[in-house]
């Protein structure tokens, strides 16, 4: 397990080259309170096709980093299994549908 943490996602956000094609943060300890930087990170990163934020501690306030993940035309994975993210079912399964349309 790494620990980047919630304050090493901001401090990520802030400074990722436009050239970032994958970011891998699993099993990293980032919460809810990350998803906004990450939401931006993913919004503005033209190159970025894999996130994988498997095993973290990201639940239902991060309905922005699904919809940043589904605006992002490049995005063909992403990867957050391990969390809790229950409340939205119809934005995570747009997120699959999405995604799983790209692939082909």
């Amino acid at each position: 397990m790494n620990c980047i943490g919630n304050k090493g996602c901001l401090s990520l956000a802030d400074n990722t080259p436009d050239s970032l094609k994958a970011l891998i943060l699993r099993n990293n300890r980032v919460q809810d309170s990350a998803c906004q930087a990450l939401s931006s990170l993913v919004k503005n990163s033209p190159s970025l096709t894999n996130l994988n934020l498997e095993l973290n501690f990201i639940s239902d306030g991060c309905v922005d980093l699904i919809k940043a993940a589904v605006a992002n035309k490049n995005i063909r994975y992403l990867d957050l299994s391990g969390n809790v993210l229950t409340d939205h079912p119809e934005q995570v399964a747009l997120l699959s549908n999405t995604l799983c349309s790209r692939r082909d």
